[in-house]
């Protein structure tokens, strides 16, 4: 088994990404605090609650695919996921943990995981 830390010549610039509704101020608060002792690179990011460009949406295709079309809410959540995926491709990170507003972090393994450059594995 390799050593995964041996790997990795330098430390992994990572980011952590966490999407919250603007209006979402007792989620934030909580996090906020969950997360305000830790020396990490972590940030709100605005959730989205429609598609966005460059994304399309065909409800019928959906239909004919899945059976039925995706909530808002789906649509939202996807839209919110590929903005921050955008978001990292602009930018010099190597990667990028994306997190909802609504979890509970182990931010001990986290820590680890975020000094991982996981580009190193092919």
């Amino acid at each position: 088994m390799v050593n995964v830390m041996r790997m990795t010549d330098h430390k992994a610039r990572t980011a952590i990404r966490v999407i919250s509704l603007d209006t979402s101020i007792d989620r934030r608060e909580e996090f906020t605090q969950m997360a305000s002792s830790k020396k990490l690179d972590w940030a709100f990011f605005p959730a989205h609650t429609s598609k966005t460009e460059p994304l399309q949406y065909d409800g019928r295709a959906a239909v004919r695919r899945c059976g039925r079309p995706l909530s808002p809410f789906e649509i939202g959540c996807y839209a919110s996921h590929f903005k921050l995926w955008e978001w990292l491709s602009n930018s010099d990170l190597d990667q990028i943990i994306i997190f909802e507003d609504d979890i509970i972090v182990d931010w001990a393994f986290v820590e680890k995981l975020a000094a991982i450059r996981f580009a190193d594995y092919g």
